[in-house]
């Protein structure tokens, strides 16, 4: 298991690139795409009432 969440780690803390002086890390992306979707999700639920 400890090993599972070392390889995790490893993987979210993929450098792609900086953004001025972010370090653009695949977790980042993950993270942002998933908040995104669920502020896009709300938004329709809401709007559709």
């Amino acid at each position: 298991m400890a090993d599972l969440v070392t390889w995790m780690t490893d993987l979210f803390a993929v450098s792609l690139g900086t953004v001025g002086t972010t370090t653009v890390t695949l977790g980042l992306i993950l993270s942002f795409s998933l908040v995104a979707g669920l502020v896009i999700n709300i938004y329709r639920r809401v709007k559709s009432r």
